[in-house]
């Protein structure tokens, strides 16, 4: 006998709000930001090909392959529905100290040195050499988003784990890490932002010099 629990895992998400296609987006961005194959996603997600085919096409999704791609990309399921941008206005307009804080935290991360501020799907990042990071994709909860690495992640959250908490899933396993604005005071902001971008700066010529051909 099916459990209640299979039976909703069975049920497919009603397309007509969620976004399919938007969450595919989202899956192929962070793919090209990894530099992973669809295979590699499917592997990671655990999912088959033909769910993120389905999500391509913007077809009917089960309920557990949907939280899966969510939880891979560390964030919520209202991301992709529809009327969350409203929403999210909403809450800023009812907390002025909430848009002080995130305006905070755009200066603090637009000051670093070859910065560029990007968005998708809604959500403000920031870039250098094209790469994310650090993104206020979780705003409206009132954090800040930064890519750190798990060893980075480890000490700061052991260091002020009243200010930094990984992100849920494979995302936060990896170092994506939130900060608690409203906790944060300005010299630890700025020097989280510093060493997110430090990273990804030492990253990005690490990438360049693999790129680049051996010269003999």
């Amino acid at each position: 006998m099916n459990s209640p629990r299979s039976k909703i895992s069975a049920a497919p998400v009603n397309t007509g709000r969620f976004d399919a296609r938007a969450l595919y987006a989202a899956l192929d961005e962070q793919r090209r930001a990894r530099g992973l194959s669809w295979r590699e996603v499917a592997t990671e997600v655990g999912v088959s090909a033909s769910t993120l085919t389905r999500t391509k096409l913007g077809g009917r999704m089960e309920v557990d392959g949907m939280l899966a791609m969510v939880r891979w990309l560390g964030c919520s399921v209202e991301r992709f529905t529809h009327g969350e941008t409203r929403k999210r206005q909403a809450t800023r307009a009812r907390d002025p100290g909430l848009e002080m804080l995130v305006a905070n935290f755009r200066r603090l991360a637009l000051s670093l040195e070859g910065v560029e501020e990007g968005s998708h799907m809604g959500a403000v990042d920031f870039r250098v050499g094209g790469k994310i990071f650090a993104t206020l994709a979780s705003q409206h909860k009132g954090y800040g988003n930064l890519v750190l690495s798990p060893e980075q992640q480890a000490d700061f959250v052991r260091e002020l784990p009243e200010v930094f908490l990984p992100i849920a899933g494979g995302w936060g396993r990896m170092g994506m890490t939130h900060i608690r604005l409203a906790t944060a005071g300005e010299d630890v902001l700025a020097g989280a932002l510093r060493t997110a971008w430090a990273l990804r700066v030492e990253r990005n010529t690490k990438e360049k010099k693999k790129r680049s051909p051996a010269r003999g």
